[in-house]
């Protein structure tokens, strides 16, 4: 699937791009191309990661445009919101690329009497779901990245963030329908304005969650859900494994499943808690974010899962939030770790490793005491746990030393992204937040086998003939 043909100057592009979006929405210099190159990862740049040009389309016309002379041209395109992948995805992987920012494209309308809303695909999370509250209503996701993804990139990859999957569902289940550019250029429209969607083909879910692979999202149509009450329940625990079983026991004992279900082993914990002047944690915390259609609703599921919490063992303390400012201090511990973690501390990975419910506590263990004796390049360097075990998920990070080569970065990268395959596969889960292209399919093609991957590339190219959308991710590129 490499394309070959001759790579088109960036000049050339520059001529082009202009007559589709206009002089001021087009660029080809060269801070604004290494600066899209770049993703979170420690990866030092390669001559295809830098786009040769950089275009930011308003409309779903102007990025058919686009994709039809890329196609007539065979010019690659890499389409990015916000940048923000954790597995490589997000930066090009082949020589003369145009990259598209869909950032223009950040529209919002509320359509209270049909109760849907619809926002372009630049529309900034954090935006839609602060629109969404000042309006009564959820948004039902909350990636660590909202303050600058965007919702386009959410719903190509599928992700609630740290939300529990078995309480809120996926994207999906409650996006309508998308406009979406086909990769030869044509502009189609999937789903229904109606709240009930359609049975049989809906070809919504060709392109909701197959991270770019199939069609470019332009615009996405969202059901709308009343606003929550919150509770919280908070939990310490003497050890990490403890915590774990604190959230195997909320599905065996059928309590009320939380929105959030958090962990934080006794280091991270401290770290978030010194930054937003907390107390210091008693062990490793469990955080439950617990909803209910009113606050008494709320309250009591909030207390059936305190009652688990308090007779798991290793049991230090526990007691209900119902105190908003108490709540928003305690999550900002939760959500703030990424940034704290990694804040003056130079380059950083991390890794999620989704785990059946039912190992989460022989997964845990492994992970904190088994895996840093297997390790190489990172056996030296402090291992930090937290995640969402309510959702059976877990994340390590590593922040790497400043003074290391980039190739000594690029294997840890490496090493980390193998722990993370061997773990999720052998405690029978999948990665359930961050996507599966370019870093991830390696795991991808070992738990679903060659057969599915095949079929993924079959229908890749009957979408993309010429391979021109995103390509080198399916391929499993970094």
């Amino acid at each position: 699937m490499v394309i070959l043909s001759k790579v088109l100057s960036s000049e050339t592009l520059l001529v082009d791009m202009e007559a589709i979006v206009g002089k001021e929405n087009v660029t080809n210099d060269i801070y604004n191309r290494i600066a899209y190159a770049m993703d979170p990862m420690p990866y030092d740049l390669k001559e295809q990661n830098i786009p040769s040009i950089v275009v930011k389309p308003n409309s779903a016309q102007e990025v058919s445009e686009i994709l039809k002379y890329a196609n007539k041209t065979k010019t690659p395109v890499s389409v990015t919101g916000s940048g923000t992948s954790f597995s490589a995805a997000s930066r090009p992987k082949r020589r003369g690329s145009i990259i598209m920012n869909t950032g223009r494209m950040d529209s919002i309308e509320l359509h209270e009497d049909s109760a849907y809303v619809e926002c372009g695909a630049g529309t900034i999370v954090y935006d839609f779901e602060q629109f969404l509250l000042s309006h009564g209503y959820f948004a039902p996701f909350n990636p660590g990245s909202k303050m600058i993804a965007t919702m386009g990139g959410l719903s190509s990859i599928n992700t609630i963030g740290h939300m529990v999957d078995a309480y809120v569902g996926k994207p999906v289940d409650h996006i309508l329908g998308v406009e979406v550019v086909l990769p030869t250029g044509e502009i189609i429209e999937t789903g229904t304005k109606s709240v009930r969607r359609p049975s049989g083909f809906d070809l919504t879910r060709f392109f909701v969650g197959t991270e770019g692979q199939l069609g470019i999202i332009t615009r996405l149509r969202m059901h709308l859900i009343p606003k929550p009450a919150i509770v919280y329940a908070l939990g310490y625990y003497e050890q990490a494994e403890d915590v774990a079983e604190a959230f195997m026991r909320i599905y065996t004992e059928k309590a009320p499943l939380p929105l959030y279900g958090e962990f934080l082993d006794k280091v991270v914990a401290k770290i978030g808690t010194d930054a937003k002047g907390l107390p210091p944690p008693k062990g490793c915390m469990a955080l439950a974010s617990v909803p209910g259609r009113t606050h008494d609703i709320a309250l009591r599921n909030a207390q059936e899962i305190s009652k688990v919490f308090k007779e798991t063992k290793g049991h230090i303390e526990n007691q209900i939030v119902e105190d908003p400012d108490l709540q928003q201090r305690l999550w900002g511990v939760r959500e703030s770790i990424l940034m704290l973690m990694s804040k003056g501390k130079g380059p950083w990975t991390a890794i999620e490793i989704g785990v059946e419910i039912s190992h989460l506590r022989n997964c845990l263990h492994e992970l904190k005491s088994e895996v840093p004796k297997r390790l190489n390049i990172l056996k030296d360097v402090p291992m930090y746990l937290y995640g969402h075990l309510g959702a059976g998920s877990m994340h390590a990070l590593w922040t790497l030393p400043r003074g290391w080569s980039n190739e000594k970065k690029r294997e840890a990268v490496k090493e980390a992204f193998n722990v993370e395959k061997e773990l999720t596969i052998k405690y029978n889960g999948c990665g359930g937040e961050l996507g599966q292209v370019a870093g991830r399919i390696p795991f991808f093609r070992e738990k679903y086998g060659e057969d599915a991957y095949s079929l993924i590339l079959r229908m890749k190219k009957a979408f993309d003939p010429n391979n021109i959308l995103n390509p080198g991710n399916l391929e499993g590129s970094m």
